[in-house]
């Protein structure tokens, strides 16, 4: 092992390696994405369980080649706790996300705020919490340099509202251009459309809207398809199977 270093934290899962040590997945504006291990940190008495979503300031050693940093210390900064079972798991799906892309390390510092922001934002939310979590994801698709033109159809190039998506790239066509060729496209329900065209603002819209499972599926469906399509990443995230379960 290396010298210590010091970094916030968002933890991002935890879970028993033994008897009495933790493995830890979290993610720091400096070292991004890293996995820790916690010595004995679950039989220590004057050691607090550490939480996941909660952020931390961590005092690590630094691993040496590619072994796990090891944790020496850990300080509560922010508590996050939420307290419905939809907003925890979209708080958990966005954590998720988090840990699933691939950065640089001039890149995490922004990511880090976005998932602070995000976190912060549900903690006070009132009304439905997916949206957020598809807004959240339209801004990491925009930070990636793939950002979805929700305005435009992307055959004709006219300001239109979406009416379909294309199977090669999820992108988003209007109602005239998705009839060619119509084996080519999927139909977007109307629902579906609605909420994608307010979905930058929605945050106005929470209190009154009403989601049904159907239309979360679809939306999950097609945002990670763009996503994967542009990216050529695969992305599953069990969290947000978890809250489509949660709709009826």
């Amino acid at each position: 092992m290396k010298g210590r270093i010091k970094d916030l934290a968002t933890i991002l899962n935890c879970h028993p390696y033994s008897d009495s040590s933790l493995i830890i997945k979290a993610f720091c504006p400096r070292l991004g994405n890293i996995s820790i291990i916690a010595k004995c940190w679950r039989k220590a008495q004057n050691k607090s369980p550490l939480q996941t979503l909660h952020e931390y300031e961590l005092t690590l050693y630094e691993p040496s080649g590619g072994e796990l940093y090891l944790l020496y210390e850990a300080s509560l900064v922010t508590e996050r706790l939420f307290p419905n079972p939809k907003l925890l798991s979209t708080a958990l799906s966005g954590a998720e996300l988090m840990a699933n892309l691939i950065l640089s390390s001039d890149e995490y510092a922004a990511y880090y705020q976005l998932l602070r922001d995000y976190t912060g934002y549900l903690q006070g939310l009132a009304g439905e919490p997916i949206p957020i979590f598809w807004r959240m994801l339209l801004r990491v698709m925009k930070l990636q340099g793939i950002g979805l033109d929700l305005q435009h159809c992307q055959i004709c190039g006219r300001a239109a509202s979406p009416g379909a998506y294309l199977k090669r790239d999820a992108s988003l066509v209007c109602r005239e251009c998705r009839k060619v060729p119509p084996a080519q496209t999927v139909n977007l329900s109307p629902e579906a459309k609605d909420i994608l065209q307010n979905l930058p603002h929605i945050g106005n819209q929470l209190h009154t809207l009403q989601l049904s499972k159907q239309v979360v599926q679809e939306l999950n469906r097609f945002l990670l398809f763009y996503y994967q399509a542009h990216t050529h990443q695969k992305i599953k995230l069990k969290s947000l199977g978890v809250l489509e379960q949660l709709y009826s």
